[in-house]
């Protein structure tokens, strides 16, 4: 309504640095996602977006790229709320949108990582079509033998059960946990729930 939008802060109004302002906030948004559930989340996530672009409009250099990677993780994490309400059309929107932000960003291990969640999204909405493409580009996209190359296989094996093609999805799960221990040292930030567990589960789904 007219009147209700909040005026956007200056960067001085915040404590410590606006992206590190943001950085804890997402942080914050995480953990009560975990204990209220997304529903509470996902306005204020999508609120932090607008003001993140607000701040880049005056921003320069470091800051002014600092604040886009910001906004494009933010995009990210908004998809995952929508996703976990259920709402997928609005999830493959914002991934959508973290996926064209992360090119202007250029840091390839959060493209990789935007790549291959739409290919666990295409997973969740059982889109035989799409998935396993998606996952398969997801690992051209990620460094040779990273972390994200292995998230990517195993959503790629998770494609290949809906499919029907238990051969293929039962050896992209092998490679994948055949590929931990190498892929644990990894310094990515994305995708450090891959452990032994994690891939057992997806196995179990296939």
């Amino acid at each position: 309504m007219p009147g209700l939008t909040r005026p956007a802060r200056s960067a001085s109004a915040y404590s410590g640095t606006p992206v590190e302002h943001f950085q804890r906030a997402r942080r914050l948004l995480i953990d009560s996602d975990n204990l209220l559930g997304p529903g509470r989340a996902v306005a204020a996530a999508r609120q932090h977006i607008e003001d993140i672009k607000q701040l880049r409009q005056d921003a320069k250099g470091a800051d002014r790229h600092a604040l886009m990677e910001l906004q494009t993780q933010y995009a990210e994490f908004v998809s995952w709320l929508y996703q976990d309400l259920g709402d997928f059309d609005s999830a493959q929107f914002w991934l959508d949108r973290a996926f064209q932000w992360s090119h202007t960003v250029g840091d390839g291990d959060l493209t990789s990582y935007v790549m291959a969640r739409k290919a666990q999204l295409a997973g969740e909405m059982r889109d035989l079509t799409d998935v396993v493409d998606l996952a398969e580009a997801a690992q051209r996209m990620a460094r040779p033998r990273s972390r994200l190359a292995a998230v990517a296989r195993t959503y790629e094996s998770y494609g290949h059960a809906l499919r029907g093609e238990s051969t293929d999805s039962e050896r992209a799960i092998d490679d994948v946990r055949n590929a931990l221990d190498r892929v644990s040292g990894d310094t990515t930030p994305w995708g450090v729930w891959l452990n032994e567990q994690y891939v057992e589960v997806h196995r179990a789904q296939g």
